[in-house]
């Protein structure tokens, strides 16, 4: 799920990205924006903020981990605890994914 705090942010990246690109003539389809949405709700709630705000920022017209993940290498400070082995923090996204 996406998590709160993140929602706000969320619809302002599709809002600015849709409007980025088509101006006057934007466009907002539901299955477009479910689809970003989609991918979003399987990343750890420290990766959904990151991600979102960097969106917004670069003015992208889809969310993907993959644009992030070269720059971002570990959580910020206040993600909080995490894993420390890279392989085990990989494992528990897997994980969350299939059980969500």
């Amino acid at each position: 799920t996406i998590e709160e705090s993140c929602r706000i942010d969320m619809v302002r990246w599709w809002n600015e990205s849709r409007l980025s690109k088509h101006k006057s003539k934007a466009v907002w389809t539901y299955n477009a924006f479910m689809g970003s949405v989609k991918r979003l709700a399987v990343l750890p709630h420290w990766k959904q903020v990151i991600l979102v705000k960097a969106g917004i920022e670069q003015g992208w017209q889809t969310l993907n981990w993959d644009y992030c993940a070269d720059r971002v290498k570990s959580p910020p400070a206040e993600a909080g605890l995490q894993p420390k082995s890279s392989a085990y923090q990989e494992a528990a996204e897997k994980w969350h994914m299939q059980n969500k």
